[in-house]
């Protein structure tokens, strides 16, 4: 059963914007591929951060909204943590 969840990626300014990209890109086929639906999709831009991660105080924020699975979840959770252009998600 698809349920509507919401997910915030930030994403490090200072890495090169191909890896920024790539993040975004992965992150939006694993949602669509793995049959869920990007309800909406926000990107708030730069912003300083409530408190710095690895010495950087601030973070490109994107917003998505998007129903999905418990299988799109776990793949998100995985590919996520391991890309280097990724904060926090």
């Amino acid at each position: 059963m698809a349920g509507l969840y919401d997910l915030m990626i930030l994403i490090d300014p200072n890495a090169p914007e191909e890896r920024r990209n790539a993040a975004i890109a992965e992150a939006e086929s694993i949602i669509s591929g793995g049959g869920g639906e990007i309800v909406e999709n926000q990107d708030w831009g730069q912003r300083r951060m409530a408190f710095e991660i690895d010495h950087r105080p601030e973070a490109e924020y994107r917003l998505y909204q998007f129903r999905g699975d418990r299988a799109v979840l776990e793949r998100l959770n995985q590919r996520l943590r391991i890309l280097d252009a990724v904060l926090r998600f």
